[in-house]
């Protein structure tokens, strides 16, 4: 990973070359709460008013954690959408 040229290459795809780096599964969770002062200043909102904060943790084939993520959001800038497939009709 560490001689991977991310420049041109981008950090999933230097990822996947080994089975000790390649994330095969991952947990994902986004909860709710208060902008705290450091949230206000950073995202441009007032102190208290609703974000985001999403956590991910990607996984390997060992079920050894390769990437951790936390990422806060305002929460009037946020859409979630999802395509969900529920499968073939039964006969």
């Amino acid at each position: 990973v560490l001689d991977g040229d991310f420049v041109k290459e981008r950090l999933y795809n230097i990822l996947s070359r080994t089975e000790r780096s390649c994330i095969v599964t991952v947990e994902r969770s986004v909860l709710a709460e208060l902008a705290a002062q450091e949230d206000s200043k950073l995202l441009g909102i007032k102190k208290g008013r609703p974000i985001l904060v999403s956590f991910s943790i990607g996984y390997n084939v060992y079920g050894q954690r390769v990437e951790y993520s936390k990422i806060r959001y305002a929460g009037n800038q946020v859409k979630i959408a999802a395509k969900v497939p529920f499968g073939k009709m039964k006969q």
